[in-house]
């Protein structure tokens, strides 16, 4: 079954998130470990051209982080799962801050920004920028329905895969999957 499974995430990596390689001992981890909560796309997929804000209410959209790959991340102050993973997400860019790599967290829905400001100053988020969609409307065209939802933008701005749920972001494996990532343009 492992070796059906290294098959099948290799031919999803190869040709379906534009040149992504991977090791096995990476491929292994997809399969095996947390990381196997990553869903690939058969074909990169068009990201909404819907803006969202940042917390003094400038628009922005994914086009603005082009050139980077992104972690772009569904998240609300009341959902559990969501406020446990932001840590790991800020550790994970603190890993890769000099690579041409983002993390977008988007508060999605109701969201005070004083909460949302107050939340990451006790946890101490400091790789992190804010980011709100306050009437989901980025979340609903981009097909979010479970928080947290995150999805991976390659460098040219397409929807590679997306997780729905929590992962460990900044475990070894994710850590030495990224980076090799971010290696490969």
């Amino acid at each position: 079954m492992n070796i059906l499974k290294l098959m099948l995430l290799y031919a999803c990596i190869s040709l379906c998130a534009n040149n992504v390689n991977a090791d096995v001992t990476n491929l292994m981890a997809l399969a095996n470990k947390d990381l196997g909560k990553i869903k690939f796309h058969r074909e990169p997929r068009d990201v909404t051209k819907t803006s969202f804000e940042t917390s003094d209410f400038a628009k922005q959209d994914v086009a603005d982080f082009r050139d980077k790959f992104l972690l772009l991340n569904f998240w609300a102050l009341w959902c559990a799962p969501c406020v446990k993973e932001m840590p790991a997400l800020d550790r994970l860019k603190a890993t890769l801050k000099n690579k041409d790599f983002e993390i977008i967290t988007l508060a999605t829905g109701r969201n005070s920004i004083t909460k949302v400001q107050d939340f990451f100053e006790e946890n101490r988020l400091m790789f992190l920028k804010q980011y709100f969609d306050p009437k989901s409307e980025f979340a609903k065209a981009s097909g979010i329905s479970v928080l947290p939802t995150t999805l991976m933008i390659n460098y040219e701005g397409k929807e590679v895969a997306r997780v729905e749920g929590i992962i460990n972001w900044d475990s070894p494996d994710s850590k030495k999957l990224f980076l090799e990532w971010l290696e490969i343009r």
